[in-house]
């Protein structure tokens, strides 16, 4: 697979005419403009192979300038992934970290609270769930359809959030510059994720209920009906 990124380097800039001899600061700055060039760019290595053939070509690439002089020192790298240089240049804040954490607890608040509504519903259903099992319905068939119904409520809860979350996002372009709108938008594969979380969030607070509906005894409801 090819190569890809980014890639920066500063150029050589014409040093400026001067009298006498250079200080050893001097002389290290006109190395630095002069004879080296800081690179940095992003490469793809899928399997160990690939990576070991890029090593190679570093040490190859080192080799040879050592040859003409230009590397005085011994030979080291860093390759790191992007999550590593993230960390290294401290891009993630702690600021996004602590929002992560606050939206993984409102997430398991929602669930908590989704698990209160749905079995305050289905306990009110209870009579109806009880008649259905005296006329032969097992409990599996009313444990997977009261877990298909939390379902659908999830995928429709996602649907509603992804109609929102695209409003504010709609909203936050108009407010920023246009550099920063181009980066301000929600991929395919983000809103799928969305939806798969809310169904996955609702199948879970549903087991509870739908295992306490369907165990429900029959005779209770029939004797009161």
């Amino acid at each position: 697979m090819m190569p890809y990124g980014n890639m920066t380097y500063s150029s050589s800039h014409p040093r400026p005419q001067q009298d006498g001899p250079l200080t050893p600061e001097q002389q290290y700055e006109r190395i630095l403009q002069e004879r080296y060039f800081w690179l940095q760019y992003w490469v793809e290595l899928p399997d160990a192979d690939t990576k070991n053939a890029f090593v190679s070509y570093l040490h190859n690439y080192f080799d040879e300038q050592r040859k003409s002089d230009f590397f005085e020192r011994d030979f080291k790298y860093a390759l790191s992934t992007p999550s590593q240089w993230l960390a290294l240049n401290q891009v993630v804040s702690n600021d996004t970290r602590v929002m992560t954490w606050l939206a993984l607890v409102f997430l398991a608040v929602c669930i908590i609270n989704t698990i209160a509504l749905l079995l305050a519903k289905l306990l009110k259903q209870a009579p109806e769930t009880g008649i259905r099992r005296a006329l032969g319905a097992s409990r599996s068939a009313i444990f997977i359809q009261n877990l298909v119904e939390s379902g659908v409520i999830g995928g429709l809860g996602g649907l509603l959030g992804i109609a929102l979350s695209q409003l504010g996002l709609g909203l936050i372009r108009m407010l920023v510059s246009r550099e920063e709108a181009a980066v301000v938008y929600s991929d395919g594969l983000t809103l799928l994720l969305t939806i798969a979380l809310a169904v996955l969030a609702s199948l879970i607070a549903g087991c509870y209920p739908a295992w306490r509906i369907s165990t429900t005894s029959p005779a209770y409801y029939l004797k009161n009906q």
